[in-house]
């Protein structure tokens, strides 16, 4: 996340992410229905607007798109293209 991480950050694992056990709340109910489904710069505002988790990361499971956009986040830091052109070149695209 760009600028400052929440508090909680450092408590939430890839694999959190990755299996829906990270307890940040849901994304679309962040938003309040103010925000296009697509802005990710603003979806990553709102999950750092988070003060506090829904659960402990790791002792539940509860669906939420959040862990994809902060996935997307991730893969757009290691790669250096956003989600859209990484899957396209390296998934979608035949070799």
């Amino acid at each position: 996340m760009a600028g400052k991480s929440p508090a909680w950050a450092d408590l939430v694992s890839v694999a959190d992410l990755m299996h829906h056990t990270s307890g940040i709340p849901e994304v679309m109910n962040l938003w309040f229905d103010r925000t296009p489904a697509n802005d990710q710069p603003a979806a990553v505002d709102a999950i750092a607007a988070v003060k506090e988790l829904e659960f402990e990361p790791g002792t539940r499971w509860a669906y939420s798109n959040s862990n994809y956009v902060l996935l997307a986040e991730m893969v757009a830091a290691v790669s250096g293209s956003d989600l859209a052109d990484f899957l396209d070149e390296r998934i979608f695209t035949d070799p």
